[in-house]
């Protein structure tokens, strides 16, 4: 009875992961089918639609491009992927988690997750052999790390419940653990989402030029459409690369470029809408973004260092809040950016170095600051219930 249960638990797993290939693929390369026929592709043919639909499908997974492009052969790459493509696998691979999570037993859903998401990568690396072509070739060897974890943690989410989860690491750490849980999540939030703010502003500001980028584009109502899809699927990733402004790091939009509080190098840009929002030369705004990320984490140093007593211990937990935060910072902008086509943009983005040298120390003052607020006001407190 057991073997057959967990014969039963391989299979579903296959089969689940099998299923969320066919449906995160299909409706991409329909729609993909549609907007090349619309556009009145007559030199091309309906193979290549598929392939671009394939292309879009392992970008949605963050998998990167080597490309040889003609005419000329140009050499380049592509890893500047829009990070909203990925609800596309995110909601597929959910609802595969659920459907395991209805035909398996508890017992059996680790082992089905494991053999899911070992599927499904296994899959989306030979989607990527079978996709590559002399112009365009995906990086296989992205595939298998990018289609575990995708699977995994979008599959445990649908199987589990995203509460579950979090219940289920909460409750395990200790009450250190918890603040600083908390803190690290009020920075986030605080960060990122006042960068979304800053990002609209500026959006709203220079809303003349966005239009006209637009207009002067002449996509036609398919592309247009097409074009603000990927505006939106871009988002994300402004939203990070903002965060990195406000933090102090700064941004490049090609080789030797950049943008940040205290500098601004821009050279020839791309005529892509949402570029628009950058800023054209330094500012007193620009100059005083860094009190966001300043005062962020230090809302989240003063809740990680609430819960001990003593300054060392304090001490102790704001570092641990600033270096969990900056390894966040870290790893969205290793999604956020990176090579488009090559020459002069092959470097876009957040540059790590300088996120250790300009974003770190931020963060640390800001962290500092919390922790001492904390300390003084825990002192206070010893006092008044003295008296």
């Amino acid at each position: 009875m057991k073997s057959t249960r967990a014969q039963a638990a391989l299979s579903v797993g296959v089969l689940q992961a099998l299923r969320a290939v066919l449906i995160g693929f299909i409706p991409v390369a329909l729609i993909t089918l549609v907007a090349w026929a619309a556009g009145g592709s007559g030199n091309g043919r309906s193979a290549d639609a598929i392939h671009g639909a394939g292309w879009i499908w392992l970008a949605a997974h963050h998998v990167g491009f080597s490309l040889k492009l003609p005419p000329g052969d140009v050499v380049g790459s592509l890893w500047l992927l829009p990070i909203g493509l990925s609800v596309i696998p995110w909601f597929v691979l959910r609802d595969s988690g659920r459907r395991i999570a209805a035909s398996i037993s508890v017992i059996h859903r680790r082992l089905t997750l494991i053999v899911f998401s070992t599927t499904y990568a296994l899959s989306l690396m030979a989607a990527a052999q079978a996709l590559a072509t002399t112009a365009v070739t995906p990086e296989v060897w992205a595939a298998l790390p990018a289609g575990f974890i995708f699977a995994f943690f979008s599959g445990a989410n649908g199987i589990y419940g995203i509460k579950n989860l979090v219940s289920g690491l909460t409750g395990r750490l200790s009450r250190l653990g918890k603040s600083l849980l908390h803190g690290i999540a009020a920075t986030s939030i605080s960060l990122y989402g006042l960068s979304s703010v800053v990002l609209a502003g500026t959006i709203f500001s220079h809303w003349s030029h966005f239009t006209s980028l637009l207009t002067v584009l002449d996509t036609g109502w398919i592309g247009l459409a097409l074009l603000i899809v990927l505006i939106l699927a871009s988002l994300p990733n402004a939203v990070i690369m903002v965060a990195a402004i406000v933090s102090g790091a700064g941004i490049a939009i090609g080789n030797h470029t950049l943008i940040s509080p205290w500098q601004v190098d821009i050279k020839e840009l791309p005529a892509f809408p949402l570029l628009a929002a950058l800023p054209v030369g330094r500012s007193l705004t620009l100059t005083l973004l860094p009190i966001i990320a300043i005062s962020a984490s230090a809302l989240g140093g003063f809740i990680s260092a609430r819960s001990v007593s003593g300054w060392g211990s304090k001490f102790r937990s704001v570092l641990l809040h600033t270096f969990c935060n900056v390894v966040i910072l870290l790893t969205l902008n290793l999604f956020a950016g990176g090579a488009l086509m090559g020459g002069q943009l092959s470097e876009v983005g957040a540059s790590y170095s300088r996120i250790l040298f300009f974003a770190l120390p931020l963060l640390l003052l800001g962290s500092l600051a919390g922790g001492l607020a904390s300390f003084i006001g825990s002192k206070g407190e010893v006092l008044l219930s003295e008296r």
